[in-house]
C-alpha cells in the first residue's frame, strides 16, 4: 500500500498485481517507461507520466465526491 502527498491518510493507493483478484485498471501511467511487452490497450486512458490539469477527468463523479470528501476531511479548518 502506498501514500501520496496531496492525500495523505485520507486515501490509500494498492497496487493491482499485489492482489488475489485480477484487477482492470482505470488509467495507465508513466506508460513512456513501461517495458516494451506490456500492452495498454487504445480503450483505456493512459499518460506519459502523471495526468496533467487539461487531460479529461479519471473518476466518475460519484469517485471524484468520495475523493473530494476525504482530501477535505484532512485540511485543517480555516
Amino acid at each position: 500500500m502506498g501514500a501520496h502527498p496531496d492525500f495523505g491518510d485520507a486515501i490509500s493507493f494498492v497496487r493491482g498485481g499485489v492482489l488475489d483478484e485480477r484487477v482492470i485498471p482505470d488509467a495507465h501511467f508513466f506508460t513512456v517507461t513501461r517495458h516494451p511487452l506490456v500492452a495498454v490497450p487504445d480503450d483505456v486512458p493512459s499518460f506519459p507520466g502523471l495526468p496533467m490539469p487539461d487531460d479529461p477527468p479519471l473518476w466518475n463523479e460519484a469517485a471524484t465526491a468520495r475523493i473530494d470528501a476525504a482530501v477535505a476531511a484532512r485540511l485543517p479548518e480555516a
